[in-house]
C-alpha cells in the first residue's frame, strides 16, 4: 500500500500561498482581535482590582484577642 498518493501537497491546499477566501481571512482576523480585546479587558480588570493591606497589617497573627486579657 502506497501512502504517498493519499497525502495532500501544498499546492493542493486551498489556503496555501495567499489563496485563502475572504471569509476565512475575516474569521482569522476576528479571532485575533477578539483575543486581544479579551486580554485587554482582563488586564484592565486585574490592574484596577486592589486588595487593601490595612486588614492584614492590623492583625498579623490571625488571632483575635477578646475578653479581659486584651
Amino acid at each position: 500500500m502506497k501512502l504517498d498518493s493519499n497525502e495532500p501537497t501544498l499546492d493542493g491546499i486551498d489556503d496555501y500561498d495567499g489563496k485563502e477566501s475572504k471569509k476565512k481571512r475575516k474569521t482569522v482576523w476576528f479571532i485575533i482581535i477578539s483575543g486581544v480585546v479579551i486580554a485587554l479587558i482582563y488586564g484592565i480588570l486585574i490592574a484596577n482590582s486592589e486588595v487593601s493591606d490595612e486588614i492584614a497589617d492590623s492583625n498579623k497573627t490571625g488571632i483575635f484577642k477578646t475578653g479581659i486579657f486584651h
